[in-house]
């Protein structure tokens, strides 16, 4: 593998360019053992089963701040483990 490819390899890996709100997201994607790809020309990563068929796709670059919460909605309907959330309980609710 030249080092190019290895680099590119690296910044997708890292989810580079994805936006902040859905780069933990993808990483904690990742880390349960599925392969996330960015759809060529399209603004969406793409997460495949381990027999390659689609699963789910997620936002590159999300437009509000409540896309990680559809993200784990869009997760947990594709029967992939959503990232827990880490909001604090409100107090009304202790």
């Amino acid at each position: 593998m030249t080092d190019d490819k290895r680099s590119d390899l690296e910044d997708l890996m890292n989810f580079r360019g994805a936006s902040a709100t859905i780069r933990p997201v993808l990483q904690h994607v990742a880390a349960q053992g599925y392969t996330v790809t960015l759809a060529a020309g399209s603004s969406h990563w793409r997460v495949p089963d381990s027999a390659g068929a689609f699963r789910c796709a997620l936002p590159h670059t999300p437009s509000s701040r409540s896309a990680a919460a559809r993200a784990n909605s869009v997760l947990r309907r594709a029967g992939i483990e959503p990232m827990p959330s880490t909001k604090a309980r409100p107090k009304h609710a202790r």
